[in-house]
């Protein structure tokens, strides 16, 4: 699909919904109002108070005319008449415009009875408010049971929007209040917004104030997967256990159009101990005629106070199960997600081993990569003096690929690496050294056993001059910052021997310039007799806070490099690529980019830019990676995505991921929201292309109403976790 299309249908689809009206409500500045004026402070003992125009009293009852005001420490009244008849239930009766403030609560009735001897309160055609403004809400009839700490209503209503705002309503023919559960339970309750009814149940209840059982926010969501060419229907209703403190778990049904009825479950798990997450889903797929599931497990669990399991494991019916049914957004696209499972026992801070299980579930349009079944490991380290520390790393890893047919070496490698340093830190600077010694050896499935040793070694130094700079603000400072390094590698053939299980080049990065290998991974030592040199500058404020950095640097080699990722190769190159960092801070922006320059023409290389500019109501978040400039393997690719507040409740938001190179929209997602004080929708429409050329796309709706819960992730969540901001 052409961008220009896709750009097309994305304005029709926001143009479509800007039509929809204004009387969904103003999002102005929330406001709410009382119920009444409530009394600033009720006295903090001592005894009842009461004031009136008539009394009329006998040994039997007592009767106060109004206006009739009522003051005690736990609470006040008002009313146009009260009685007090003592025999035979000691009851209290007030009749007439009633309001009655409590600390936690106010009440307005025509007429409210409370019996001391049954602690009893009833009440009718009554309205009420939470002093927090929570909650508000009305009823027909009331009995408020004070031993039981429960209250039961008659035709009731309950909202957390405010007064005079009825944007979302659930009415229940009977709704029971629990305070010493804290949950709220009606039966026959349906919920209206705007005076239209969406959705009825025989029987619901949630939290008031803390986690609680019960049903969440249902799940509505539109989409097409890759191997449909219709669009399919999704209801997802989950209801949430709150097992424990520690543990819960929800339960989510989904009702999916042609293809039948999935049960997902999600149980969380969090103690001093650990933490973990398993999740499981099963569906008897109609649309297939067969049976699907899915199960995954993430968490990390101190089996003793030095022995740590963690795992992050998956599993799946098909290779097409993440992008035939939307439950992980995160997968839909993937070709395969790494698995591990690891054993590491850490009795002090200095000494650490471990065993662990690397692979892949392996999903859509899958390659092949190296597993390690299994690694083994030892870490060790010491400060010799406060400048001066070694550390050693031992490990033994089986390399295999579960493919037949690959034609790739397989089999074990075991690592010698220790490494000791030091680092002195001046006021002028610092300056420090490091030796490295790297040992390798195989057994490989074929009978071959290469090895080799390579030592490495390096020796750097810094300065730092600083200056007031006043002509960027009161005791701000500019730095200017020289760092050289001299490495030494040697060149060791022996290497050559050994297979490439995980060594490649460098992605892009100025620390690049001054690693001591060339290479990444532990099959490759590049040999080097390099000077690397560096000067930064950097804006620091009255408080050091970096606002500013830029630096450039380029590696000067002294002999030439013969070790290649692949074999020998003679580069008598003299110098690097120049590598330029650019870096600026402030309250609104912050942008970070890396580039690489030709070192004959300075022609552009390499580059990486990342942004994040924000202000009051919007945000813009971005990411660009231009590599190979120039060359058959060039390639763009932006990724990239804002969210705006268009006033009066509304918000517009989109994020792109762009192949630049193909012209072409890998993903895109955009959400069109409105927000009052009490609730919150949103619709957003989202669409992958699929490495193998198929579309996935959805429409989800999600609803959150304030104090009742949420159905969905909002927009602006999904795009700071896209761009990892």
């Amino acid at each position: 699909m052409q961008l220009a299309v896709i750009l097309r249908r994305t304005a029709l689809f926001f143009i479509a919904f800007l039509w929809l009206p204004a009387a969904t409500g103003a999002a102005e500045r929330c406001h709410f109002p009382w119920l009444f004026p409530p009394a600033e402070k009720l006295p903090a003992s001592g005894p009842t108070q009461a004031w009136g125009v008539h009394l009329h009293a006998d040994a039997r009852k007592a009767v106060l005319e109004g206006p009739v005001e009522l003051l005690h420490s736990k609470g006040r009244l008002h009313a146009d008449r009260a009685e007090w008849i003592r025999l035979p239930h000691q009851l209290f009766r007030a009749v007439g415009h009633v309001t009655l403030e409590t600390p936690k609560l106010l009440l307005q009735a025509q007429e409210l009875t409370y019996s001391r001897y049954e602690k009893v309160m009833t009440g009718r055609n009554l309205r009420f408010q939470t002093r927090d403004r929570r909650y508000r809400g009305q009823a027909t009839q009331l009995r408020d049971e004070r031993t039981r700490g429960q209250a039961h209503m008659q035709e009731a209503a309950i909202t957390s929007c405010p007064l005079g705002r009825d944007d979302w309503l659930l009415h229940a023919k009977r709704l029971r209040l629990d305070r010493k559960k804290q949950r709220i339970y009606a039966h026959h309750a349906w919920l209206t917004i705007h005076d239209v009814p969406v959705l009825y149940t025989p029987y619901i209840s949630y939290p008031t104030s803390r986690r609680g059982s019960g049903f969440l926010m249902p799940r509505l969501e539109s989409y097409k997967s890759p191997n449909r060419t219709d669009t399919s229907w999704l209801v997802g209703i989950p209801y949430y256990f709150n097992l424990a403190p520690d543990y819960d778990d929800t339960l989510t049904f989904y009702q999916m159009q042609d293809r039948g009825t999935l049960l997902d479950n999600e149980f969380r798990l969090l103690t001093r101990h650990g933490r973990g997450t398993l999740l499981g889903g099963f569906i008897q797929d109609e649309a297939l005629g067969r049976d699907r599931w899915r199960w995954q497990f993430n968490g990390s669990y101190h089996l003793t106070p030095t022995l740590t399991a963690s795992a992050d494991w998956a599993d799946v019916s098909d290779k097409d199960f993440f992008a035939d049914l939307p439950l992980d957004p995160n997968l839909k696209t993937e070709t395969h997600r790494k698995r591990t499972l690891k054993l590491e026992w850490k009795p002090s801070p200095d000494f650490s081993t471990w065993v662990a299980h690397e692979d892949w579930l392996l999903l859509r349009n899958h390659g092949y990569d190296y597993e390690r079944r299994p690694e083994v490991g030892l870490h060790w380290t010491r400060r010799l003096t406060d400048a001066v520390d070694t550390h050693l790393n031992i490990s033994g890893t089986d390399f295999e690929i579960p493919i037949a047919g690959h034609g790739k070496p397989e089999g074990w490698r075991y690592v010698f690496h220790p490494t000791l340093g030091g680092q002195w830190e001046e006021e002028w600077g610092s300056y420090g050294f490091k030796a490295q010694l790297k040992g390798n050896r195989y057994s490989l499935n074929d009978g071959r056993t290469p090895a080799f040793w390579v030592p490495l070694a390096e020796v750097h130094g810094q300065l730092v001059f600083e200056r007031l700079a006043p002509e960027w603000g009161k005791g701000w400072k500019q730095t200017l910052e020289p760092r050289v390094q001299f490495s030494w590698v040697p060149r060791v053939d022996d290497q050559l021997a050994a297979p490439k299980f995980d060594s490649s080049t460098r992605s892009l990065s100025f620390d690049n310039l001054f690693v001591l290998n060339r290479f990444s991974g532990s099959d490759r030592v590049g040999d080097t007799q390099r000077l690397s040199m560096a000067l930064t500058s950097r804006l620091l404020t009255e408080k050091g806070k970096e606002r500013l950095r830029f630096a450039v640097g380029q590696a000067f080699w002294l002999l030439p490099r013969y070790i290649g990722l692949d074999g020998l190769s003679k580069d008598t190159t003299p110098a690097s690529d120049y590598f330029v960092l650019g870096r600026l801070s402030s309250h609104h922006l912050f942008l970070d980019t890396t580039a690489q320059f030709h070192r004959r023409d300075i022609s552009l290389d390499n580059l990486i830019t990342r942004w994040r500019l924000h202000g009051s109501g919007w945000r813009w978040l971005g990411q660009l990676k231009w590599e190979n400039v120039g060359s058959d393997s060039e390639s763009q690719s932006l990724l990239t995505g804002a969210h705006i507040q268009l006033g009066r409740g509304w918000s517009l938001g989109t994020f792109w991921e762009v192949n630049l190179t193909e012209n072409r929209a890998v993903e895109q997602l955009h959400g069109l929201g409105y927000e009052s004080c009490c609730w919150r929708g949103e619709i957003q429409v989202d669409e992958t292309r699929l490495d193998d050329g198929r579309y996935n796309y959805a429409i989800r709706f999600v609803l959150t109403l304030k104090g009742i819960g949420s159905g969905g992730r909002r927009f602006d969540q999904q795009l700071k976790d896209k761009l990892n901001f």
